[in-house]
């Protein structure tokens, strides 16, 4: 299994990519990555210094108003760190009841939200309703992202959560875009999906302007990719990829940074499968070391039930340089397979 398999690791000099008005240094591997969906009294000060640790952190868009405090102590204890706003593209909590929240609900156009051939609404994650991408939903979210996300000036970019190529594998496939009485053809419904994300993409980019971070999480669908700066791989290795293999996942990881803008920005989620055993430090390294070979974050938490561990391992501590290579597979030259690698 890929878990046995042993990388290893090469150093170099230093790597600069310009976020927004300073030069982030790449040349601190291993760069790490929190993915915590909790504010409020979740965010508390006595764990300041840690969430500074990390390179990158994913947080909940309320927490800019919630946890106000919280963002100046980061940009001062890490100033190079990346803070990027977690926005849902296509879902609505009704629990949700801060400020931020209430005011998006109270902006929903009824004829935005998904339903099927019943008229019924239609949820692509539990607990949550959806919202149809092929409507003005696609225009309106980066406008109200930028008016009252990104407005409060503590962000660098949003994590853009959900992203998919396909609908019609939702709800039994029984979608109805424009509200005719009749379930889609699974060929369409997925078009007008596929067309929806790339006009929210568009618009983002338009609306946030180039500095801005932009990062998915679900696709790596290559007509998205020209508007964003990277990617999530969740749950690595993330099952829905291809055939979920760890060959596909890194393959996708690996290419997709000359299809985005700059600077790219990919993060390798690993989880506990839910199990919350974070002493798993066989599943911990590998999804480390395969992190490695390209050049992006690393995390690693709960499950996708819960995002929202403090966790450090001492190997997030060692510094290892910049890549001196492309990464190399020692036993199987030119082949995207289990092996004995180099980076």
């Amino acid at each position: 299994m890929f878990f046995r398999k042993t990388i290893l690791i090469a150093v170099s000099a230093a790597l600069l990519y310009p976020i927004g008005g300073a030069a982030f240094a790449l040349d601190e591997f291993p760069l790490t990555a929190n993915y915590y969906l909790k504010a409020g009294p979740d965010i508390r000060a006595e764990d300041y210094g840690t969430f500074a640790s990390y390179d990158l952190l994913v947080l909940p868009a309320e927490a800019a108003l919630s946890n106000k405090d919280f963002f100046t102590e980061m940009r001062q204890r890490n100033p190079d760190i990346i803070l990027l706003a977690y926005i849902p593209t296509v879902s609505y909590a009704f629990v949700w009841q801060d400020a931020l929240h209430q005011k998006l609900l109270a902006s929903i156009s009824p004829s935005w939200w998904l339903k099927d051939s019943s008229g019924n609404p239609i949820s692509v994650w539990p607990n949550t309703q959806a919202l149809s991408l092929a409507s003005g939903w696609n225009k309106f979210l980066p406008e109200f992202v930028a008016d009252n996300v990104l407005a409060t000036g503590v962000w660098d970019g949003v994590f853009y959560d959900e992203v998919d190529a396909v609908v019609s594998s939702r709800n039994g496939g029984d979608i109805d875009f424009n509200n005719d009485g009749a379930r889609d053809a699974a060929a369409s419904a997925d078009a007008l999906w596929r067309n929806g994300y790339v006009s929210l993409f568009r618009n983002s980019r338009e609306r946030f302007g180039p500095q801005t971070i932009i990062i998915g999480n679900g696709s790596s669908a290559p007509e998205y990719q020209p508007f964003l700066n990277g990617r999530m791989f969740e749950s690595f290795p993330t099952p829905w990829e291809g055939n979920g293999s760890w060959s596909a996942v890194m393959k996708n990881y690996l290419d997709l940074p000359t299809l985005v803008s700059s600077p790219p920005i990919f993060v390798i989620n690993g989880n506990t499968s839910n199990t919350g055993n974070r002493e798993d430090y066989q599943r911990v390294r590998f999804g480390l070391t395969s992190t490695l070979l390209g050049v992006g974050f690393w995390s690693f938490d709960f499950g996708d039930r819960d995002h929202g561990q403090l966790w450090i391992y001492d190997e997030y501590r060692a510094f290892l340089g910049k890549p001196a290579s492309a990464p190399q597979n020692l036993t199987h030259p030119n082949e995207m397979r289990e092996g004995l690698w180099r980076r």
